[in-house]
């Protein structure tokens, strides 16, 4: 939901805000800094978690080009946890490359997940599901407060590129258990020559990492953009060291309208000390301000939202209404603000990356 405004200034706040979502294009840069000379911060042990126990199904040799959309009601005494999984979003891959994506699931809900339950394949936005079957059983019973290990093996596509493939749970009656409110996905990269060759631009924006700092308890990154005409913002930066991803605060540089840009991630030099590389990653850039006749442009937007999110349903509403659209039906899965979130995005003409800035210690 969108509040009315008057002056774009008032949302540079916003473009940290948190997320995941769908993915069209990938670029990459590289910087190599020198160790920290600060003395470590005391890292903080992790929780202990439970036992898993492993579902594995087995896909197609090669990928297909089907997206399989399972749309059932939502059960209501059911829910789970993602807990962990490897491969983060923007993981590289080369072409045809095989590997397997493991999710651990927490039974959250009320009642036992059986080994009938299933994990369907629910959108491929890009039209390749990476080569999964269309469904595997879990194999197990699952109690509430158990964990279960979810491996699914897949095979990236001959083409370069990002990839996304989202999953739900569904429970024997069909009905889709909701994974932290809504879905969980994979997204990929596809490194070929020329994808590599395209550096950090694409869409006409690029950005580049000017300073970072890393420090006892903290570590600080500026980069700069060069946006298309209009007052533009990168939203949902982020810092992946291993399997670790850090979320992060931060601001404008210099003055209006504004194309440099600092994070501030909740890591210091101790924790990243073992990774001999971490990734920055701006996953969206997105205009602020009013949009000229926004009604129009969420009519024309509609339909191709209702082709790749079945089930959805909303009315467009003019400016004066203070928010793009009312009326909403969720598709399964979605949480409401996912899709307002969604639908905002499509109106405002954002652009995707993720672009990811590498840093070689």
């Amino acid at each position: 939901m969108r509040k009315q405004i008057s002056y774009s200034l008032i949302l540079i706040c916003l473009f940290f805000a948190l997320g995941c979502t769908n993915i069209t294009a990938i670029q990459t840069a590289s910087v190599t800094i020198a160790p920290s000379t600060e003395e470590p911060s005391t890292k903080t042990a992790m929780p202990h978690l439970a036992e898993t126990e492993t579902a594995t199904g087995t896909p197609d040799s090669q990928p297909t080009e089907t997206a399989i959309a399972a749309v059932a009601p939502t059960s209501d005494r059911e829910s789970a946890h993602l807990v962990t999984e490897n491969h983060p979003d923007g993981t590289s891959f080369g072409p045809l490359a095989q590997f397997v994506k493991t999710w651990t699931l927490e039974n959250t809900g009320e009642t036992v997940w059986t080994a009938r339950y299933q994990v369907v394949v629910f959108a491929a936005p890009q039209g390749e599901t990476l080569g999964a079957a269309e469904s595997i059983s879990l194999g197990k019973s699952v109690s509430p407060g158990e964990s279960v290990e979810i491996s699914i093996p897949l095979v990236a596509p001959r083409t370069g590129g990002s990839y996304t493939v989202v999953w739900q749970l569904v429970n024997e009656r069909g009905e889709v258990i909701a994974v932290d409110g809504g879905n969980f996905w994979v997204t990929i990269r596809v490194s070929t020559g020329e994808d590599e060759a395209a550096g950090t631009t694409a869409n006409g924006v690029s950005v580049s990492l000017t300073a970072i700092d890393i420090g006892v308890s903290q570590t600080r990154a500026e980069f700069c953009f060069t946006f298309p005409p209009g007052d533009w913002m990168p939203q949902e930066i982020s810092l992946t060291a291993g399997t670790n991803t850090y979320n992060s605060q931060g601001g404008t540089l210099g003055s209006y309208p504004f194309s440099c840009f600092y994070a501030i991630f909740p890591v210091g030099a101790s924790e990243l000390a073992s990774f001999p590389s971490f990734q920055i990653a701006a996953q969206k850039i997105t205009t602020l301000g009013i949009v000229d006749d926004q009604e129009a442009k969420c009519e024309a937007i509609k339909p191709q939202l209702q082709v790749q999110y079945p089930g959805l349903d909303f009315t467009c509403l003019p400016f004066e209404a203070g928010q793009y659209a009312g009326g909403l039906v969720l598709p399964s899965g979605f949480t409401q603000a996912e899709m307002e979130a969604i639908i905002s995005d499509a109106i405002q003409g954002t652009l995707y990356g993720p672009w990811l800035l590498t840093v070689t210690q």
